[in-house]
């Protein structure tokens, strides 16, 4: 783990898996990737990773994003249930930075969510 991505998803496996921030775990899912889309045209964690190495001096600044279209989420962590938990642990452990989903029709990994679409020349 030597990537900002892969470090994001454990930083926040790490704090919600502490005694006190336990109930956050109902409401953690695979939404809960910090960053929307894709980078160059990609998501596999990896071949950004590359391409931010190869661009290293023109990428000034990763723009986190969120998706707060979640209600279940916090309905979950209010009442203790309808653990999103093993979502987000398979998000973690699929090898994209940010939230796909496995499209079952090309059986490729697609953006969920694309807010900002951004080629850098």
């Amino acid at each position: 783990m030597d990537n900002i991505f892969d470090k994001s998803y454990a930083l926040i496996d790490d704090f919600i898996s502490k005694d006190e921030n336990s109930r956050l775990k109902f409401g953690t899912g695979r939404y809960s990737a910090l960053f929307r889309g894709s980078l160059f045209g990609l998501t596999e964690t990896q071949s950004v990773v590359r391409e931010l190495n190869n661009r290293n001096n023109e990428i000034k600044v990763l723009w986190l994003g969120s998706n707060p279209n979640v209600p279940s989420s916090l309905e979950a962590i209010k009442n203790n249930c309808e653990n999103h938990y093993d979502e987000f642990l398979a998000q973690k452990k699929c090898g994209h930075f940010s939230e796909v989903f496995l499209d079952t029709k090309s059986e490729n990994f697609k953006p969920e969510c694309i807010p900002l679409h951004i080629t850098l020349h």
